[in-house]
């Protein structure tokens, strides 16, 4: 161990070897951390001897490395306001902070001044939630003044099994700020206060690496990344578990922050929030237990590979409004045990859902479509889903294709609205509904195509609906393979309707319509036409191919007596 004294030359070291500077408050050779910075070439590693430092340090020269002394031993560093490290580096250059605990009080709290760099008005939702005690978050400015645990402002700062405490707080803040440069994070744990509105990491337009750290218990959420095309931005390996307002806040015009390998659990909000145009990866997570397990606000994320389950709203909330759209990618995923699982908001909203293996078991819908969106589902299995299997409400539509639809507790699919017209439900598989295969209540033209209907309780029942139905396999359901009601106008053309319990095509009330080359035999009744509406019964019999009876209106059967 070299003895050296403050404020003299630093000794010839050999090349690639750290020089070790040693800090023991009261015996020194140097008695504070900042002395041991000041006294620093780059390159060397300072070695912290176990205490309770109440001293603000700034990091100001490269590749230093601070450390505790011994292992297992515990260097706490505390202060009331402005940062307790600040680390002020030119870009390439580089320092670590390895195995500290920081303790940030921030009892001498500042007016927050505004801070402009951040105009996107999503972001600011993270803290204008009735949640937040305070909207501090959109109004901070980031200076040398802050409160914070660390400022990383240019350079690389690596932060190594660090342990940082937000509990003893007395006014909002975050824990660890990068404003420039780069942040890596990894083994840390950041705890929040509970109560006063902190954040764990706020990254404004720089890169951040975060890797197997625990963040949690902040009451202003626990990730805000507001990062640039030009930013990297991975969230790895983590926990981020406990917060108020979100898990993670992904913001950003165009930028591609990466959530992945994570676990993202029981916070009171998003578990992850995606805003305005921001283009997220989130991949291969485990997000479960939160209110939201997803929440995209006008956004594109990509959502792959993910586990997003027991949420007590929706799995994923996709919604697009005003002038922006949402044209997020859903694929791969298992959505199981939320209130919901997917739901599409907004007539902006052209999310696709696709090749998701799991949307089951959701207390209400598998996927729902409302106000208007658009959005294609696409090789999906949606089972045994407390309501519907897909709903679509209130003039939405959606192209739904090749998807497995079984066993849900109402309808496989349900949907409606003459605004429905660009539906489009083609060779799905949809069977053992609990209801119907397929229900269409007041719909406009929509298209039903190739699809097998099976061991539901009817196959598809219209009701005031006009859509073209053709070349399905309808067959084995519990009571009637297609029913037209109330006031339906449907075209049924080139269906197989095979051995429904009671009825193959049924017409009544004061429906009508086209009934074409259908092939309907082994149901008890081929088909019922005993709508009050005139049909050419003859011209039926003669251009479909029915094998059994046709039950007719009964003026009709005693005009033929």
């Amino acid at each position: 161990m070299l003895d050296l004294n403050p404020g003299q030359p630093d000794p010839p070291f050999e090349e690639e070897t750290y020089k070790v500077l040693h800090v023991v408050p009261g015996k020194g050779p140097y008695y504070t951390i900042q002395e041991a910075i000041n006294a620093a070439s780059p390159g060397t590693r300072i070695q912290i001897a176990s205490a309770l430092y109440i001293q603000s340090i700034t990091i100001n020269k490269p590749d230093l490395i601070l450390e505790p002394r011994e292992i297992d031993s515990e260097v706490q560093i505390t202060c009331p306001q402005g940062p307790i490290i600040t680390v002020s580096l030119k870009d390439e250059e580089s320092c670590t902070i390895k195995g500290l605990k920081l303790i940030h009080t921030s009892s001498a709290g500042k007016k927050i001044e505004s801070f402009s760099s951040a105009t996107d008005e999503s972001f600011f939702d993270l803290s204008e939630t009735p949640k937040g005690n305070e909207h501090w978050i959109r109004s901070l400015k980031i200076s040398r003044n802050m409160n914070c645990a660390v400022w990383a402002d240019g350079g690389v700062t690596h932060l190594d099994g660090c342990k940082i405490s937000l509990t003893a707080a007395k006014t909002p803040l975050p824990g660890v700020v990068c404003s420039n440069g780069s942040l890596k994070v990894e083994k840390c744990t950041i705890k929040g206060h509970g109560e006063i509105p902190t954040v764990g990491i706020y990254v404004s337009e720089a890169n951040l690496y975060c890797r197997k750290s625990k963040i949690f218990k902040h009451r202003g959420g626990g990730l805000a990344l507001y990062g640039t095309p030009d930013n990297s931005i991975m969230v790895t390996e983590s926990q981020i578990m406990n917060n108020i307002n979100c898990g993670i806040y992904c913001f950003g015009e165009e930028s591609r922050p990466t959530i992945q390998r994570s676990v993202i659990g029981s916070n009171d909000g998003p578990g992850i929030k995606v805003g305005l145009y921001c283009c997220a990866q989130i991949k291969a997570n485990e997000i479960k237990n939160n209110e939201k397990g997803i929440e995209v606000d006008n956004g594109d994320p990509f959502v792959f590979l993910n586990i997003i389950k027991s949420n007590s709203e929706e799995g994923c909330f996709m919604k697009g409004d005003k002038d922006y759209r949402c044209d997020g990618k859903i694929m791969s995923n298992d959505i199981t045990e939320n209130d919901k699982g997917i739901v599409c908001s907004g007539s902006t909203c052209h999310t696709k859902i696709v090749g998701n293996g799991k949307i089951s078991n959701n207390k209400k819908a598998g996927v729902e479509i409302v106000n208007g969106a658009h959005c294609v589902i696409f090789r999906n299995d949606i089972f045994e889903n407390g309501t519907q299997g897909i709903l679509l409400v209130k003039g939405s539509s959606s192209h739904i294709e090749r998807n497995s639809i079984h066993n849900n507790q109402k309808a496989n699919i349900a949907f409606g609205g003459c605004e429905n017209s660009d539906t489009t439900i083609i060779e799905n598989s949809i069977f053992r509904g609990k209801s119907e295969g397929i229900f269409n209540c007041q719909g406009g033209t929509s298209w039903i195509k190739r699809n097998q209907i099976y061991e539901n309780s009817d196959g598809i029942l219209l009701i005031d609906s006009h859509p073209f139905i053709t070349m399905n396999s309808i067959y084995d359901n519990r009571r009637s393979g297609i029913i037209v009601a109330g006031n339906s106008q449907p075209n049924v053309v080139d269906n197989e309707v095979l051995r429904n319990t009671a009825v193959g095509i049924c017409v009544r009330d004061l429906s009508t319509g086209l009934l074409l080359r259908n092939y309907t035999f082994g149901n008890l009744v081929q088909m019922a036409i005993i709508t009050k509406t005139k049909m050419n019964i003859k011209q039926i019999k003669q251009e479909n191919y029915i094998k059994g009876e046709v039950q007719l209106p009964l003026p009709t059967i005693c005009s033929l007596l």
